[in-house]
């Protein structure tokens, strides 16, 4: 390597890193977030790669298996293989979570993500273009792209994605090789520097796999249709020796899962069951996110948040990542424009169309409203790629438009059929195109909110520091640890601690079924109450041989009385101690440890179901019978229903929403002048079928799901809706 490469290649990875300090540690830098009881992004996703951070050290220290664990969800223990665990790049961090600890060493890792991926693009654009400007200004746009800075503000496993340019870059380099050779037959497989290859991408293959599974997927994808495309579009020549390079591509596979089978293996036999399906149409990306930013981008971002919030479910702005700006879209009309004519440029067109297509999803989104089916539909079902979610798929679109750029930036920039080649190309003159290209990263650039609360801090309580918790927890105890599950930060405090104890809960994705059945977890979750509830929380903490109960002191009050007089069922007093509620669990549990019922979510259902019409029936008959008054408030206030379903806290509602208790039951009047009531609960036909058959019976009417009337239907889910017309005795 020359010198002057060398100095290039070590000046673009300091830029990098110094935009990623800028955009991701200024929080750190300023001690606003400390990086070891704080974390970039926000939400509890950032605590599962932490917990997964400590869970491999753990793992190397005393010799476990790194893909199943005991530490969480004990007794029975949890699959890793089907969770984003981030195993691979936990492994590569090693050194430094020895050195710093793991929830350091994720923020570190965390920030040098994008800048990794710029590096690993910029590798490929310097191999592509032979110039460093170019090549600095298109690994820019892959690393910091509105897919990575979205990214960065929850999923590590989807930002670790700096694999993906170096193994396209070994594959190019490959294929020139091949072109070179005017007789494919003289390769052979055992030749050195073929084995070489297969061997380079079998590795990153596999580190990608262990980095994230959903990425491996989609690249897997991708790869087959950029082959197909390029099949299509290039003469037989080219075909050939680009099965060739396919024939490497499928060994280095084979080469990588046969490593993989341990993975695969346990995969296999449970870790598939803990994958979360999403609805792809439901996180997908919205036309017109191609060209109005998200509340993430400092230009226009918070203008346009009204009508960003209709882009995804639940206003997911992580998923947001198809803005692309006006700026970086007339550069790549441009560029297709004036090389078009070129069989590679033809084939990069139709891959960047297919990407951008597919990420649309099965259904065309524009704004809030559904227009017409696309043709990623089909592939909804197919194995892996079923469980991706296509507005994920801009990762591969950016990759495309950093190419772009690079070569749109070299002023001779033309493309043959094998690399770039010098021509009298008639684009604009240097300084009009880097006025464009630095428009469309002033379009992309985050905003200052972004930059400056990118973070989040635990409060994490002195309980779990300085070894405080010893004195109340044996090792490897099983303890319960209360916000619950995804409410909380048990895998914070657990990582915290060295993996000193396991938990009966913990959050890598869903609740595994096991613990869901458990009724007295949904009162874990929702701190709401169920029919029996000293006998099943005596039941669930006898069966996971639970010994101590912390509730952390330090959240919502009304949900901390709630869990408080839950956990006062066991006639124990608790000990407050630096930030905690202390209970030792007493072994007159194990009386409960059989129940001779089996609390089920229709039975919880149809309790609640009935407590609030019994409620509204009798405000009814002591009301002259007059409905029209009746709502959630007046049940509550004259004590019809119990003060626990919220109804008091929710009076000052309107409309629809001022009939809704806060456990999500619906009683207000119906019909004219008050002659009826209704009382109504969300859910499936399957948890509502019990109150269809005790109450259908009496119901004037029956609206599933509302406001549609009942037709009988066995299916459905929504707001069943009974209508009741009390008659005088």
């Amino acid at each position: 390597m020359k010198i002057r490469q060398f100095i290039q290649i070590i000046t673009a990875l300091i830029v990098y890193i110094a935009i990623a300090f800028i955009y991701f540690a200024i929080p750190f830098i300023s001690k606003t977030a400390s990086l070891s009881s704080s974390y970039v992004g926000g939400g509890i996703d950032p605590t599962q790669y932490i917990w997964s951070f400590e869970w491999i050290k753990y793992c190397v220290l005393h010799f476990k298996n790194p893909f199943v664990t005991n530490k969480m969800w004990e007794p029975y223990g949890y699959n890793l293989t089907g969770s984003t665990s981030v195993i691979g790049l936990a492994f590569l961090a090693l050194p430094l979570t020895f050195y710093i600890g793991a929830a350091a060493s994720y923020n570190i890792v965390m920030i040098l993500l994008p800048a990794l991926a710029s590096f690993t693009a910029f590798i490929l654009l310097r191999h592509i273009t032979k110039s460093f400007f170019p090549s600095l200004a298109g690994g820019y746009i892959f690393g910091f792209s509105t897919y990575m800075l979205n990214q960065s503000t929850s999923h590590m496993h989807l930002n670790s994605v700096f694999l993906i340019p170096l193994m396209v870059y070994l594959l190019l380099i490959e294929y020139e090789n091949i072109k070179n050779i005017k007789n494919i037959k003289n390769i052979k497989y055992g030749k050195n520097s073929v084995f070489i290859v297969i061997a380079l991408f079998a590795v990153m293959l596999i580190f990608q796999f262990l980095f994230s599974l959903e990425i491996f997927a989609d690249f897997t994808f991708f790869g087959a249709i950029f082959f197909i495309i390029l099949y299509a579009v290039n003469p037989d020549d080219f075909r050939n020796k680009a099965f060739l390079l396919l024939k490497y591509i499928v060994s280095a596979y084979i080469a990588a899962l046969v490593v993989l089978s341990p993975f695969i293996y346990y995969f296999a036999v449970g870790g598939y069951s803990d994958v979360i399906s999403f609805a792809p149409a439901d996180y997908s990306s919205n036309l017109l996110n191609f060209f109005i930013p998200s509340v993430n981008n400092l230009l226009g971002g918070h203008f346009f948040a009204g009508l960003s919030k209709t882009f995804d479910y639940r206003d997911y702005v992580f998923d947001q990542d198809a803005y692309i700006g006006i700026p970086l879209l007339y550069l790549i009309i441009i560029f297709f424009r004036k090389n078009f004519d070129r069989k590679i440029i033809k084939a990069l067109f139709y891959f960047f169309i297919t990407v951008i297509v597919f990420s649309l999803g099965p259904t065309l989104h524009i704004g809030k409203y559904s227009i017409m089916p696309l043709p990623y539909k089909p592939f909804i079902v197919v194995p892996l790629i079923k469980h991706a979610l296509p507005a994920r798929f801009m990762l591969f679109a950016f990759l495309v438009v950093a190419i772009i750029t690079a070569l749109y930036l070299k002023s001779d920039a033309r493309i043959s059929d094998a690399r770039i080649s010098a021509s009298a190309g008639s684009f604009r003159s240097g300084l009009s195109k880097y006025m464009l290209f630095f428009a469309g990263i002033f379009f992309l650039a985050p905003s200052s909110g972004y930059i400056l609360h990118n973070y989040t801090n635990t409060h994490i309580p002195t309980f779990f520091k300085n070894n405080a918790y010893k004195k109340f927890i044996k090792k490897n105890e099983n303890i319960l640890i209360i916000p619950y599950g995804y409410n909380g930060l048990s895998l914070f405090y657990q990582a915290a601690t060295g993996m000193y104890f396991k938990t009966a809960s913990g959050y890598l994705g869903a609740t595994p079924a096991y613990f869901s059945r458990y009724p007295i977890v949904h009162s874990f979750y929702k701190a709401q109450r169920i029919p029996y509830m000293k006998k099943e929380l005596y039941n669930f903490l006898s069966d996971t041989g639970t010994k101590t109960v912390i509730i952390v002191a330090d959240f919502n009050r009304n949900k901390k009385m709630f869990y408080l007089s839950l956990f006062g069922l066991l006639n124990e007093k608790p000990l407050y101690y630096k930030g905690v509620y202390i209970y030792n669990v007493p072994k007159k549990v194990n009386k409960y440890s059989k129940l001779s019922f089996k609390l089920t979510k229709p039975f919880i259902k149809k309790y609640y179901f009935g407590i609030v019409y019994s409620g509204a029936l009798k405000y009814v008959r002591n009301n002259g019978y007059n409905c029209s008054g009746i709502s959630p408030y007046e049940l509550e206030k004259n004590k019809y229903i119990p003060g626990y379903f919220g109804a008091l806290k929710n009076k000052n509602a309107s409309g629809f929403k001022k009939y809704y208790t806060l456990y999500k039951i619906w009683v207000g009047p119906l019909g004219n002048h008050g002659a009826a009531f209704g009382v109504g609960i969300g859910g499936s036909y399957g948890a509502l079928k019990l109150i269809l058959k005790k109450y259908g019976k009496t119901a004037e009417k029956i609206y599933f799901p509302y406001p549609h009337l009942y037709n009988n239907s066995k299916s459905g889910n929504g707001l069943m809706l009974m209508e009741f017309k009390p008659k005088r005795k």
